[in-house]
């Protein structure tokens, strides 16, 4: 593999065949992921942030916004075109201390860059429409500084959960929530039934368990209890035009589609009841990088001066959630039948009854299927 002291990012042509990629810890050496790509042939792009401007291969490298001193975990982005990708294993420890060292997430949550203050308002602005009504009590998965808490006030009672101690100090210290529980949300400590609502806020592209974690959220909820959840969309407007499936962040182990969202949430024992979409990724195209941070560069001049049309852009994703670039889901849990067996056994004893004192197969009319829906 390619390396430079100062570089900024480079490029690396895999060749076709079975192919793995490994991440590593760069205080240890512990993996933290590995990604397989069984046909080969995929195009990796590793940036390495640098707090200077340097050249790669004659290229000026893009502006970049770093702290000095900062030495940040290395960024590691993959295009697949037209391949699916998976995450065979990941380190919790590692990512741990990664989170730890990189301060990922800071009080306000916001950024200097126009767009992503927009996209964090209009998160806040959902969660307070999926929450709406909800009383009681709320877990909020993997919260950090607290989204839901900084959407408040609420009616209900908030219970932050994350493994970042600080942020759960804050969140505490801010009075965002009422209680803070140090945890994962993979393994969540918390007894079944316990919650009205469970809101899981760009949590489970994180997970290496992703349907069991699922299933554990869904036990958390009493019965007709809401799951909010929201996570990227793996096939938004953008990935369709261009054929190529681009994680959105290299910290994201696996991001859904609308289909496998549906399937995993329905196999958990939640029945969805509402999905929208967040931010409407127009197409743009772009032949080379240099354009295309020029072309950033320009809308990061031009966005504050226009917040209406920005905002614009991220609504514009809500009601077409197959295109848009993350997803949000609302869903209810569903009690199973007590004798699914007894009940199917009546079902059928009953049609077989019909049938023998018609004389004819048991039938129902459209005009009476139209009636009952």
């Amino acid at each position: 593999m390619p390396t430079a002291e100062r570089a900024a990012e480079f490029q690396l042509a895999l060749p076709a065949g079975p192919v793995e990629v490994l991440l590593h810890d760069p205080d240890g050496g512990a993996v933290a992921g590995r990604w397989r790509f069984p046909e080969g042939g995929a195009r990796l792009e590793i940036d390495l942030l640098s707090p200077e401007l340097c050249r790669v291969d004659g290229r000026r490298a893009a502006e970049q916004e770093v702290a000095d001193g900062f030495i940040p975990w290395p960024r590691l982005t993959f295009t697949v075109n037209g391949r699916a990708h998976e995450v065979v294993s990941t380190d919790a420890e590692v990512l741990r201390r990664h989170y730890g060292r990189e301060h990922h997430q800071e009080v306000s949550y916001a950024t200097p860059q126009p767009f992503n203050t927009a996209f964090h308002a209009a998160r806040i602005e959902q969660a307070r429409r999926l929450l709406r009504g909800v009383t009681g009590r709320v877990l909020d998965l993997g919260s950090g500084y607290s989204l839901v808490g900084m959407a408040g006030p609420w009616s209900f009672d908030l219970v932050a959960c994350d493994w970042d101690g600080e942020a759960l100090r804050e969140v505490l210290r801010t009075g965002r929530a009422g209680a803070a529980v140090r945890g994962s949300a993979q393994r969540v400590p918390f007894a079944a039934g316990g919650f009205d609502a469970v809101y899981a806020g760009e949590i489970i592209e994180h997970l290496v368990e992703r349907p069991a974690a699922l299933r554990a959220w869904v036990s958390l909820l009493r019965p007709g209890g809401r799951l909010v959840l929201t996570t990227p969309n793996r096939r938004h407007l953008w990935a369709r035009v261009t054929g190529r499936e681009q994680v959105q962040n290299p910290e994201h182990l696996h991001e859904y589609t609308v289909a496998e969202l549906r399937a995993e949430v329905a196999a958990a024992g939640a029945r969805i009841r509402h999905l929208e979409g967040l931010v409407l990724p127009l197409p743009v195209w772009v032949p080379r990088r240099g354009l295309r941070d020029a072309v950033h560069s320009v809308f990061c001049r031009f966005a504050p001066n226009h917040p209406v049309l920005l905002r614009r852009v991220v609504d514009l994703g809500r009601p077409l959630p197959w295109l848009a670039q993350n997803l949000a889901l609302v869903a209810e849990r569903v009690e199973p039948s007590p004798h699914p067996d007894l009940a199917s056994s009546h079902s059928a004893s009953s049609a077989r009854e019909t049938q023998r004192t018609s004389g004819r197969p048991h039938t129902v009319s459209r005009s009476r299927v139209r009636a009952r829906r």
